[in-house]
């Protein structure tokens, strides 16, 4: 007969060598899945050469993306072709900064006042003559007019413009504060939204207030 207590031995010997296979298979486990989740977070996280790839370059103000069908389209509503076609044309083009003033809200063509302008008192004046600059001006006006998704409920206007080709002319009043302008011209009177795109250029010329 066996002793009990060698049964028990074996018993003992048998069960530990069962839990040693189930600690280190679950051991081995644990560090295969923390692999997997390491492997997983490096792939997905970007590389700072992937976050340049992807980046969208942004547009500065002196290179306009160009106006899309939709701009264009606005950009013919709230500032005609006929009209813009006379600043196009015109040799020179007069560039105002006014004291903000009630007549400018209906702005119309009439006789040309000394020191005013749509009635209102001119500030700061430039006239621009050099071709570069006057298309520059142009296309910052144009791409304002033409990309503004809309103006605010107010009108404060401090800038202004005017330009003659021939017997035709044209003048805006601009508010860059709200966003909105008015004009008129030869071919009727216009208007609508416009963003702040333009000002920084209108300062600039009007800081050199000479005749370019």
């Amino acid at each position: 007969m066996i002793p009990l207590n060698h049964k028990f031995d074996g018993f003992a010997v048998t069960l530990s060598k069962q839990m040693m296979k189930q600690i280190i298979l679950f051991l081995a486990l644990i560090f295969s899945t923390g692999c997997v989740a390491e492997t997983t977070r490096s792939q997905l996280q970007p590389t700072p050469q992937q976050n340049i790839a992807t980046s969208t370059p942004k547009s500065t103000p002196s290179s306009f993306p160009e106006l899309s069908a939709a701009d264009s389209r606005r950009l013919d509503e709230r500032f005609p072709k006929q009209s813009r076609q006379i600043l196009e044309q015109a040799e020179k083009i007069e560039v105002f900064e006014i004291e903000s003033c009630s007549e400018a809200f209906y702005p119309k063509l009439g006789r040309i006042e000394p020191g005013k302008f749509q009635g209102c008192r001119i500030t700061r004046k430039a006239i621009i003559k050099d071709a570069n600059l006057k298309q520059k001006l142009l296309a910052k006006l144009f791409y304002g007019v033409g990309s503004s998704p809309g103006g605010m409920a107010c009108f404060s206007p401090h800038h202004g413009v005017r330009a003659i080709h021939k017997n035709e002319r044209v003048e805006l009043i601009i508010c860059f504060e709200c966003w909105n302008f008015r004009g008129a011209s030869s071919a009727g009177e216009f208007g609508g939204s416009i963003t702040n795109a333009p000002e920084e250029l209108f300062e600039q010329i009007l800081a050199n207030a000479k005749e370019n």
